[in-house]
């Protein structure tokens, strides 16, 4: 068990057209991509939607007497694991909505939301499969998700930029990643500045600058 740990998770839809989630496997992996936990869960609603081609969920799984353990013990058990720790993953909001657990927003890590991964598609929040082929240079989701998989990709992707991460928020954040100080570029007297061309000003620095730092880092290929 480490400071840094993982947290992806599977879900099935429930409820009257089956487009709410209901939690069916979560996995856990510490910050070397070990797995701390990993079960299937049996949600406590009636499963409408299986959604076997995201998931790779089966009917079979969530049978009772099968391999699925009930909600409120595996609540439990994760909400034990993250406790006092730094929580990684991709859109994690998603997950801890469906596990009923909440988290300090100071010890989260989303890499759906860090700003220069954002900046290579953009500004837009890229998928996880998207993003992990871009920085990381591997495939992932070719087929039915795994859990473990995508947790230690949400692991790997942080850990490629973890010095830049953690050495500071905000305006701090632009200094380490080597942007900071660049010069505004001169507007026309009464020309207002807009906010999509500051934007994409930014994400032209921020691009660069978080290519040089995964070119030197060991988990790149």
């Amino acid at each position: 068990l480490t400071r840094r740990i993982a947290i992806d998770c599977e879900f099935v839809g429930v409820g009257y057209d089956g487009k709410d989630n209901a939690l069916a496997r979560v996995s856990i992996v510490n910050q070397f991509g070990h797995v701390l936990l990993d079960t299937l869960v049996r949600p406590e609603e009636r499963v409408v939607d299986y959604r076997t081609r995201f998931s790779g969920i089966r009917p079979e799984d969530l049978r009772p007497g099968g391999p699925a353990r009930p909600f409120r013990a595996v609540h439990k058990e994760v909400a034990k694991l993250c406790q006092g720790r730094v929580l990684v993953g991709h859109s994690i909001g998603n997950d801890l909505k469906v596990l009923m657990i909440s988290h300090p927003r100071r010890s989260i890590r989303d890499t759906s939301k860090y700003r220069p991964f954002r900046a290579l598609f953009g500004g837009r929040i890229p998928s996880l499969r998207a993003l992990t082929e871009r920085v990381l240079g591997v495939q992932v989701q070719t087929g039915e998700h795994d859990s473990i998989e995508d947790a230690r990709a949400a692991m790997r992707l942080y850990t490629s930029v973890k010095r830049v991460w953690e050495s500071g928020k905000k305006g701090r954040e632009a200094k380490a990643l080597g942007f900071a100080g660049v010069p505004k570029p001169k507007l026309a007297a009464g020309e207002q500045s807009e906010s999509t061309t500051q934007l994409n000003m930014l994400s032209e620095y921020e691009v660069s600058s978080l290519i040089g730092v995964l070119a030197t880092s060991c988990f790149v290929r």
